[in-house]
């Protein structure tokens, strides 16, 4: 999940109030720091990367995400069982494989 926590000084900053994004992906360019992401349950600053684009997947793709994952193994556990000996056909099915 997408979340921007309070910040310590807001009497000294512009932004929004702390929230998660519940849209499905947002774009953007970051020119200068104050980017972090979340990570071992600690904030972490990103650094700029000249000319990047920055894409956010919001509330609603973690959603999709899991659904894929569960759809994804149901296939895999569907392939192995239609095949002649269990194993003969069965496959691995995810991104940027082919069947």
């Amino acid at each position: 999940m997408n979340y921007y926590p309070p910040c310590a000084e807001a009497s000294k900053v512009y932004g929004v109030a702390p929230h998660s994004d519940a849209t499905g992906l947002t774009l953007f360019l970051q020119v200068n720091e104050g980017l972090q992401i979340k990570r071992n349950e600690k904030w972490v600053p990103v650094k700029p990367v000249p000319v990047a684009l920055i894409i956010n997947t919001g509330d609603m793709m973690e959603a999709h995400r899991i659904l894929a994952l569960l759809l994804l193994a149901a296939l895999e556990y569907e392939a192995g069982s239609i095949s002649e000996g269990g194993q003969k056909g069965k496959r691995m099915l995810g991104p940027g494989g082919t069947v």
